[in-house]
């Protein structure tokens, strides 16, 4: 089988799907401690913080290719806070 063949049949709505939460999860963060930037922090740990009561959806993050600063409980990375932190891997 060729690898143009092979690639072609990996590309499909769930592979697209899988590679999208992979790529999520990898991501680093930053957010806006009292006196400075803290970080760098996995979605994992940030969810932790969260849970913990160390950050608030108020505070301020940053993803390493985000344009702007914007508020935990706005990000789009961070709208699925149902998801329980335990069950995301940390690398």
């Amino acid at each position: 089988m060729g690898i143009l063949k092979l690639l072609n049949e990996l590309d499909t709505p769930e592979t697209k799907s899988a590679m999208t939460w992979t790529e999520k999860r990898m991501k680093k963060y930053y957010y806006n401690g009292e006196e400075e930037v803290m970080g760098l922090y996995t979605r994992g740990q940030i969810f932790r913080f969260l849970e913990d009561g160390i950050l608030t959806p108020r505070i301020l993050i940053f993803r390493e290719d985000d344009a702007n600063w914007s508020p935990i409980g706005k990000h789009p990375d961070f709208q699925d806070a149902d998801t329980d932190p335990s069950e995301i891997e940390e690398t």
